[in-house]
């Protein structure tokens, strides 16, 4: 007989190769076929990759980090080194010095992270508190970290080059990379590791000015080998080959009670050892143990067994091969002792593991508990989660980083016990008599924590300011700090500093007048975490000892609270009560000791006082806010309401209802802002002309009231002495029926004490972080269904979607990303670049007709029906920078064109079509991609797939199937990208509302999971913190069939805590411009400027009255001197 060929039977993934609990599985795998080492195992250390995914030891939150469509290696975001009191060395500093806030520029991070991304040779920037003023600094360079006490803040680096992540920074930190650190062999293909080295080393030694360090999270490419790794495989085919070693960092592999690897052979479906034993035989890997000395298991626990590097400190470590024979390997590189020696840790890593610098407090609010309880349906969960005690469940609460509060409800069934103490996270909800304690994480007291803080003071107290915490006690300073008077110890009058956040603290001292023989008496302090419930922790009414210039010390043992108020009441000299200075310590813990140099004086303080303002970008004409569906005729509070668009004007005179950019006549507010540039020092008089109420602000105080319900009305102001320089100006106006008129008039010395309109070469306003980024290119709408040679007002229609194009220039029909051929019109917009000052003329050549304007006047007149003509505007002066250009088009029938060109001295003087390298227009806006023949609810890894088109939207509101420029309206999935900007840092909250799936992305991390099948369904995010600047967003949506939405919704501080739908003003799109591909979209008509003059675009300003010599010696000074 015949004998087939035998095919043996798959092997599945062997057993017993994976570690319950262990953070590395310490088997490692290897196809000893290939070339390459650990095929089947990745180092925590080593690259994360879209195709290993998020699988272990992968850190899922570095992962997501991963810019959904971009390859393995990136350029990063800036990424925190050290956060604390620690700055780069002052030599790399750039520029005159840090840069602070002031009354006219704010400098929140997102601030300096701008200001260093615009400037090439930063690469590091430092962004925090310098004595209670937000401020920011950029280097050059950053070789080390030095400590600048009287600083707190972040310290960030900006990666300029492409790199890869690390797989699990935190892990790759505490196995591995920290023995290389405290052994000084250091490896070179880690972003920044000198600094994450020196920062860890200091918290080692006790973490003075630390408050945390991030661990080295990216890699240089090609610093390792990690293309060839890959997950294991479900199955094996017969006389596949598996090879077995251990993580020679953390074990030994032990074969046969010796050290040795082993390899494992499938055969017919199971695995056979070398030593014809079931699986890997007993193969296994030993872990490293210590032995002969003490204290490794407290940093063993502690998964810092590097420690016992530090110093190179001699100690043995080994493996248990087989405890009955005590045999042992050597493991972990160690280093016998002399005989007799008993080695320990040095005594400052001893200190470390003593200290506990960070706690945690609970605030109770009543009748609301949280959200979303930890605890599930099944017993285990109960058991974990909730409690019969308070203590208890507040202790499991401070141990478990998901539990953001605890609650108290009607009670959890415990088996037969009801447990009425649970720990939760989520929103706070409405729950008549229940009861919350919130978590909050609580920072100690590091050296003097009233250091010029917030200060208040209560009723009858005088002289209220930051004197009393600025670090000087002079007693001739008693006319210039806080005082009052009493007339018996019971009497006592208080004073009070905001920390700024909840510290623990457990001294405060308090200076009177020094004279060497007064006493005080009558003492209270109270603590509060929100300024409303106040706990006193010490009060006494008697006499406390004699006032000599050293203060009373108040020792009240462990006190936790961000709110400090402190009473004291008469002396023995007089009814006088003296509040000269107020410090507030940690006592319990040693202080950092302060240099000499750091001692701060009047000089210091009066050069702090010298506001020194650093040159802007600013822009000609004002920024105008517009609130739509306001019935009011007297002006509301539009500082808390939010704007639906805004515009950029040049002058405020708008008459007849010609109000630029405005979408509605009737029932609406504008809130016009921006600076007033004051040329000659006096006096001078402002006006508003309203109807209806309108009101006049400058410099934060308001000149001209103009209220209510009335037509046409000017009122003036007062004589206001002006001095040379920028002046913050805001006029609010609001319309609820009617005729609609707002002009702004004044007089004085730049006038010729003549009344004039407000003109627009003295109007500034400050870019925003999206007008400030421009991209190539310009943005094209398309009206269809428009039967016209002649051009119509296309301000009163709306778009039917729009393209980006790379300049206006299309011949023979082929307008880019174009639907119909005949019955359009067309508008483009954009801002023209001009490098060389001079005449400019620009040409239109069209069929049919066309227009053309230039900073909102027409300039060129092409209309009319008629075949391809030309039609050329007249010499225009235009200065370097931006200038706004439009070009309205339409065509009825037959040929289409539209052509752009012009001459000057960017051309020299030659007809040219403009450039694309000289158009721009704003960013503001997403991108979104499409992705057909998807038949998902729940929505796929987009990333991986190819868009078929894409589009640019201004914001994400599509239901009734009404997507911009979709293609089909089943079975499709849309990726939405770009940036949010904040305006003002806090908590936020994001919804969507999708039909099917839906998921959100922050900074790469996903809030929003409103995945599956289903019809319309809202679901909302927890509320996230996020500091001012751009933050990456990416939303993806599927639709499988049925009906189709996608709404994005928001609410914050940017929003007056109202849910609305995210603004185009607060998105920012990815990218660059888009080639002459077609690329389609849809945006809201932008402002209209054809009323108005020309608006220089980037002229920096800087402040008048000041020479520019005194300008450079008032920042130098200020940078130089040491706190």
């Amino acid at each position: 007989m015949c004998c087939r060929g035998f095919t043996g039977l798959t092997c599945e993934q062997p057993g017993n190769i994976t570690e319950e609990e262990a953070d590395i599985q310490p088997i490692i795998l290897d196809d000893p076929n290939t070339g390459d080492p650990e095929d089947f195992w990745l180092h925590p250390c080593a690259r994360s990759w879209q195709m290993w995914g998020d699988k272990p030891p992968v850190d899922p939150q570095v992962f997501a980090q991963m810019p959904p469509e971009s390859a393995d290696d990136f350029v990063p975001s800036p990424m925190m080194i050290v956060e604390g009191q620690f700055v780069c060395p002052p030599g790399y500093m750039l520029g005159d010095g840090p840069l602070f806030e002031s009354d006219i520029e704010s400098m929140e991070v997102g601030d300096c992270e701008i200001k260093c991304k615009n400037n090439d040779d930063c690469h590091f920037f430092w962004h925090g508190t310098q004595h209670s003023a937000n401020t920011c600094r950029l280097y050059s360079q950053c070789e080390n970290l030095l400590r600048e006490p009287g600083v707190e803040g972040i310290l960030k680096a900006v990666p300029r080059t492409p790199v890869c992540l690390v797989s699990n920074p935190e892990m790759c930190w505490t196995k591995s990379l920290r023995r290389y650190a405290l052994t000084t062999v250091v490896p070179q293909n880690y972003l920044y590791w000198d600094l994450h080295a020196q920062c860890d080393y200091m918290l080692l030694l006790g973490g003075w000015g630390v408050s945390g360090c991030t661990r080295p999270s990216h890699r240089t490419l090609h610093s390792h080998r990690w293309k060839h790794k890959r997950l294991l495989p479900e199955e094996f085919a017969h006389g596949r080959k598996l090879k077995a070693t251990c993580w020679q960092e953390r074990y030994k592999s032990i074969r046969l009670g010796v050290r040795g690897d082993e390899v494992a052979t499938c055969v017919s479906g199971t695995w056979i050892s070398s030593s014809n034993l079931p699986g890997f035989g007993d193969f296994f890997c030993a872990a490293c143990v210590q032995v002969g000395t003490s204290g490794f298991g407290d940093v063993e626990t502690k998964r810092q067994q590097e420690l016992y590097y530090f110093n190179k400190l001699a100690l043995q470590l080994h493996s248990e091969v087989n405890p009955i024979a005590d045999a042992k390997v050597n493991c972990m590189e160690p280093v016998r002792p002399a005989g007799g020696v008993e080695t320990s840790l040095p005594e400052d890593l001893v200190k470390v593991r003593t200290f506990d610098l960070k706690g945690h407090d609970f605030t109770v609010v009543d009748n609301v508990v949280g959200q979303s309880a930890l605890w599930g349906n099944d017993q285990a969960s109960r058991e974990k989660y909730a409690f019969q005690s308070l203590p208890e469940a507040l202790v499991a609460c401070v141990d478990d980083p998901n539990c953001w509060m605890v609650s108290r409800t009607e009670g959890t069934q415990v088996g037969e016990a009801l447990r009425r103490f649970d720990m939760r996270k989520g929103n706070l909800v409405q729950f008549a008599g229940g009861k919350t304690w919130m978590k909050s994480t609580v920072h100690p007291c590091i050296g003097n924590c009233a250091a010029l803080r917030p200060v208040k003071c209560g009723p009858g107290v005088g002289k209220c300011s930051r004197a009393l915490v600025d670090g000087r006690k002079d007693g001739w300073l008693w006319t210039q700090s806080p005082q009052s008077g009493s007339h018996h110890c019971h009497q006592m009058k208080w004073v009070q500093v905001d920390l700024g956040a909840i510290k623990e603290f457990d001294q405060v001292k308090l200076y009177g007048y020094p004279d060497g023989w007064r006493k005080y008496c009558g003492h209270k302090i109270q603590v509060s975490n929100n300024e409303n419930s106040w706990k006193t922790i010490y009060e006494n009414h008697h006499w406390k000892n004699k006032e000599t210039g050293k203060g009373i010390t108040f020792n009240l043992g462990a006190q936790v609270g961000r709110y400090v108020r402190v009473f004291s009441s008469k002396s023995t000299a007089n009814n006088g009560i003296h509040f000269l200075e107020l410090e507030i310590f940690r006592a319990a813990v040693p202080q950092p000791k302060t240099p000499g140099s750091q001692k701060i004086t009047s000089s210091h303080v009066k050069a702090l006082k010298r506001k020194a303002r650093k040159n802007l970008i600013l822009q000609d004409g004002l920024q105008c806010s517009y609130f739509y569906h306001q019935n009011h005729c007297n002006v509301p509070d539009l500082g808390k309401l939010t704007a639906e668009h805004h515009v950029i004007v040049p002058q405020v005179f708008m008459e007849n209802g010609r109000f630029p950019g405005i979408r509605q006549t009737n029932h609406f507010c504008v809130r016009c802002s921006g600076y007033l540039i004051i040329k000659k020092r006096g006096n001078y008089w402002f006006s508003t002309a309203s109807d209806d109420g309108s009101l006049l602000y400058l410099d934060g105080h308001r000149i001209v009231d103009n209220n209510g319900c009335h037509g046409e009305r000017e009122r003036g102001s007062s004589w206001k002495r002006l001095s040379p320089g920028r002046h913050k100006l805001v006029v609010d106006m609001c319309e609820v029926g009617g005729g609609e008129a707002l002009k702004l008039r004044y007089k004085g010395p730049d006038t010729g004490n003549h009344k004039i309109t407000v003109p627009r070469s003295v109007l500034k306003y400050q870019k925003t972080a999206a007008e400030v980024e421009l991209k190539d290119g310009a943005e094209c709408d398309y009206f269809y269904g428009q039967r016209h040679c002649y051009v119509p007002n296309l301000d009163h229609l709306s778009p039917s979607h729009s393209v980006t194009v790379p300049d206006i220039y299309m011949a023979h029909g082929r307008f880019p990303g174009i639907k119909q051929g005949d019955h359009f019109c067309m508008r483009c917009t954009a801002q023209v670049s001009i490098q060389k000052e001079g005449n400019y003329k620009f040409t239109t050549a069209s069929d049919d007709g066309s227009f053309m304007y230039l900073n909102g006047h027409r300039i060129v007149d092409n209309n009319g029906c008629h075949g391809e003509r030309e039609r050329t505007s007249g010499n225009q002066w235009l200065t370097q920078g931006h200038h706004l250009i439009g070009v309205d088009m339409c065509e009825n029938a037959g040929g289409e064109n539209m052509k752009l060109r012009y001459q000057g001295p960017d051309s020299n003087n030659h007809k040219v079509k403009v450039p694309s390298s000289a158009l721009r227009h704003d960013k503001a806006g997403l991108e979104c991609s499409y992705f057909y023949s998807q038949s998902h609810c729940w929505v796929p890894n987009l990333g991986r797939l190819h868009a078929s088109h894409t589009v640019a939207v201004s914001e994400v509101w599509m239901e009734h199937g009404r997507f911009p420029g979709i293609r089909h309206s089943d079975h499709f999935c849309m990726r939405c990208s770009g940036y949010l900007v904040i305006k003002k840092r806090g908590h936020y909250h994001f919804t969507t509302a999708s039909d099917d799936g839906s998921l959100l992305y922050i900074n790469g991390h996903k809030i929003v999971d409103n995945n599956g099948c289903h019809g319309e369904r809202e679901h909302g995010s927890h509320w996230i913190w996020l500091n001012a600047g751009k933050h990456t967003l990416v939303l993806d949506m599927c639709e499988v069939g049925g009906g189709e939405v996608l709404k994005l919704r928001y609410q914050g501080p940017d929003t007056g805590n109202r849910k609305i739908t995210i603004p185009k003003s607060a998105l920012l799109k990815p990218g660059k411009a888009a080639s002459n591909a077609r690329v389609e979209g849809m945006d809201t008509v932008t402002a209209d400027f054809r009323e108005f003059g020309t608006l220089k675009s980037g002229s920096r300003v800087a402040e008048l009255g000041l020479p520019l010599g005194t300008l450079r010696r008032l920042t130098k000074h200020r940078a130089g001197v040491a706190f």
